[in-house]
């Protein structure tokens, strides 16, 4: 099991004890609707999600070392939009909204991306979210992605068109923010 740390947060795999946590972020259409999830509104769905969260080898739980709650969830697949030999990931990220605004997102997304470029060695890193998802829009900016361009009318949700925007992060960017980090703050 890869277990992956910060200052604040542990990123392990699920597990059923996460269940009452994952159910507190499953269900909140706050949290939900903007990423483009369903809202669970029952346990026995959101269980049956968590599950298949569990199989995966590209998915964390989002873990607070405060108190030990699953506070949100990242993980990766593969980015569908590049061909041939170029190795990219499209990172997916959600924090329960009680833990919006003191930057655990951004904290957990920096972490995925040092993983996903020296561990993984990918050469592009892809974000994308929904044009009315202003919060995902600022992780992705802050963390140093740079705006590729926005698929419009990718798709129609209670008959109103959704844009979607997409941003990447090359390898060669990744390097350049990463030693700006270890020069400007030791590594942190």
């Amino acid at each position: 099991m890869t277990i992956f740390e910060t200052e604040r947060l542990i990123l392990r795999k699920w597990t059923v004890s996460d269940a009452d946590d994952f159910y507190e972020i499953d269900s909140n259409p706050n949290i939900t609707t903007p990423i483009g999830w369903g809202i669970h509104k029952d346990r026995k769905k959101s269980l049956k999600f968590l599950n298949v969260l569990m199989g995966k080898d590209t998915e964390w739980a989002v873990i607070n070392k405060e108190n030990d709650k699953a506070i949100g969830c990242i993980g990766y697949n593969c980015d569908t939009m590049r061909k041939g030999s170029i190795i990219s990931r499209n990172i997916i990220f959600a924090i329960n909204e009680s833990y919006w605004g003191q930057g655990f997102c951004r904290e957990v997304v920096n972490r995925m991306m040092e993983y996903l470029f020296k561990e993984e060695h990918i050469d592009i890193l892809c974000a994308q979210h929904f044009s009315y998802n202003n919060r995902s829009k600022k992780v992705i900016e802050r963390c140093g992605f740079k705006y590729e361009g926005t698929i419009r009318m990718y798709e129609i949700k209670n008959n109103e068109v959704i844009d979607k925007l997409i941003y990447s992060l090359t390898k060669n960017e990744y390097e350049a923010i990463d030693k700006s980090r270890q020069q400007n703050y030791g590594g942190q």
